[in-house]
């Protein structure tokens, strides 16, 4: 699945194992100042820069190629490793960007001159990457529930562990005073632990009923925190007391399907300015879309708005620093669409940005995308992990009690055949002759 990210005027683009940055400044207008294509250990290709950038060609450090150890899965082909990036961010600042791929490949960005820094081996597969707002350690959590530090002032030290789970971490993020560190996993649960040292957990967040795809902490409330999964719920906690705000149910109202529809929240992504959240969900054209309005004591109140149809699935959604929206679809025609958002007396809307207008960056960017469809055309029809993280429940308490029947049968006809082969045998015959010899006396 492909996915954007706006940090400080620059936007990130990710689709399988390829990533290409776009800058918003004027001297860039529009033009992609970076390019890495089919991630592999050894190699990195990357793109030749245009000279209307200004920005010159970076030679990437060579990829350390991850021991046979590391890289072997058993010998199961779905875990065959292609190349493709599965975490991402930028730090607060937006000076460096660090993502990870199926290779164990932990690759660390300064994003002043595009210079790679490091490519470190990461132990597990990473399901989410984070820094803290120091910008001195880079956290990534695995596949298999535990969490690493890395050092980002000392690119080539290895991480160390810090915190664990006992299930498969799904996301993570760092409490803005960088006291906390949130993790969420496949048991339902949110764990808020304390930090440097992790191993104290501080509070838990539980009401999921299913597993827990993606948290964020709400800007300007710091101390709020949005979560959503497989429950088809999205929840608002006070994180630091583990008290649950707000449960918004994402349930269409004019559902009028019979059948039960697995809503997977997929992205959730919020507005400072006029506290928004929007939120994706795995295989919708719909971005469900929220308005904090105020907060009363322990509960906080949550205004739902129209939902905004984009015509094709979503495959991602995020604000830039202009409180503008960005949606990603499956649409070759257009699949970058950009809105702005409108108040009015009514209340908050959403309009398309008009891709005609003149002299802006904005619409420069939407256009240098909306041409390169062959970027984004490998996320289509890409399986998603969210759908095999559902628990299945098995009730096998008639098949054990009609297995059970069945041996206690078993036991009485063997029982009853031995009887009978005693009765006959010649100890037999001998004892019965001795029965009838005494009482015929």
């Amino acid at each position: 699945m492909a996915s954007l990210l706006w940090s400080k005027g620059t936007l990130l683009c990710v689709c399988g194992p390829s990533f290409q940055i776009l800058c918003q400044s004027a001297e860039s207008s529009g033009h992609v100042v970076y390019r890495e294509t089919h991630r592999r250990p050894g190699q990195l290709s990357l793109s030749p820069m245009t000279q209307e950038t200004g920005l010159s060609r970076q030679q990437s450090k060579p990829v350390e190629e991850p021991t046979e150890e590391i890289t072997s899965q058993e010998g199961d082909p779905s875990h065959s490793a292609t190349g493709t990036i599965l975490a991402f961010c930028f730090s607060p600042s937006g000076r460096y960007l660090a993502l990870c791929d199926d290779h164990k490949i932990l690759s660390l960005y300064d994003t002043q001159d595009w210079h790679l820094l490091s490519n470190r081996v990461t132990l597990k597969r990473c399901m989410a990457v984070a820094f803290n707002n120091a910008e001195n350690i880079l956290y990534v959590a695995d596949k298999f529930g535990d969490v690493h530090s890395f050092s980002v002032t000392e690119p080539q030290s290895d991480g160390s562990l810090i915190l664990g789970h006992l299930s498969m971490l799904l996301d993570m993020v760092v409490s803005p005073d960088d006291r906390y560190i949130l993790t969420s996993d496949r048991d339902e649960k949110i764990r808020v632990s304390c930090l440097p040292n992790a191993y104290n957990i501080h509070a838990f967040c539980l009401g999921h009923t299913e597993f827990v795809s993606k948290i964020a902490i709400l800007p300007g409330l710091e101390n709020t925190l949005v979560t959503g999964g497989g429950d088809a719920t999205l929840r608002f906690w006070d994180y630091r007391q583990g008290k649950q705000l707000s449960c918004v149910h994402l349930q269409p109202v004019n559902e009028t399907s019979s059948e039960e529809q697995q809503l997977i929240v997929t992205g959730i992504t919020c507005c400072r300015r006029h506290r928004l959240v929007a939120v994706t969900i795995l295989g919708s054209h719909c971005i469900w879309l929220f308005r904090v309005t105020s907060s009363e004591g322990d509960s906080l109140l949550v205004e739902r708005l129209p939902s905004l149809d984009v015509q094709a699935v979503c495959w991602s959604a995020c604000f830039d620093g202009q409180d503008h929206l960005w949606i990603l679809r499956q649409l070759e025609s257009q699949p970058v669409e950009v809105y702005s958002v409108v108040e009015s007396h009514e209340g908050f809307s959403l309009l398309a940005v008009d891709e005609s207008e003149e002299n802006s960056s904005l619409t420069s960017i939407v256009k240098d995308l909306n041409m390169d469809w062959s970027f984004f055309q490998g996320a289509v029809n890409t399986p998603s992990l969210y759908t095999n993280l559902y628990k299945k429940s098995f009730d096998n308490t008639q098949a054990y009690l009609k297995r059970k029947q069945q041996r206690i049968k078993d036991q009485q006809e063997k029982k009853s055949m031995r009887k009978n082969k005693t009765q006959w045998s010649p100890v037999g015959k001998r004892a019965r002759l001795k029965q009838d010899k005494e009482s015929s006396r």
